[in-house]
Formats: structure tokens, C-alpha cells, sequence
């Protein structure tokens, strides 16, 4: 099921995210939320995974690998 609300609103935390305007209020709005729409959960998951394996999780993203991959998901839930 395709929620393109939340599509919306997940995307627009992802771009905080790269811009470095999120913390753990944010984390916990938008992250810590299981999601019906099944790409979108995927990527949620993906981006758990992604701030569990960075070396500074208050810092992520900080890889350029890390800022591309995000960037490719806002393109995929757009």
C-alpha cells in the first residue's frame, strides 16, 4: 500500500537529515514509527541500519556514501 502522505513527510525528514537539522526528537518522530507503505519501511529500516553502523551517530550523515544514499531514497519515495 502506497502512503504518499507519509511518502511526503518522510521525505522532507530526510532532507533535514542531509541538511543536519535533525536530532533524537526527530529520530523518534519519524524513525522510530513502523510504516503499512512497504518501500517506505524499507528505507526506514535502511536508514537505521545506516546511523548503527556510522561512528558518530549525532553526526550522521557524515559519509558521502552515507549523503548519496539518502539522496537516492528521497528520489524513490518522491
Amino acid at each position: 500500500m502506497i502512503d504518499t502522505e507519509k511518502r511526503k513527510i518522510f521525505t522532507e525528514y530526510l532532507d533535514l537529515l542531509l541538511k543536519g537539522k535533525c536530532g533524537d526528537a526527530e529520530w523518534q518522530f519519524y524513525v522510530i514509527e513502523h510504516y503499512l507503505d512497504e518501500k517506505l519501511e524499507e528505507i526506514r529500516r535502511e536508514v537505521v541500519r545506516l546511523r548503527i553502523v556510522a561512528d558518530d551517530s549525532r553526526a550522521f550523515p557524515s559519509t558521502n556514501a552515507d549523503k548519496a544514499k539518502i539522496k537516492e531514497w528521497i528520489e524513490e519515495l518522491s
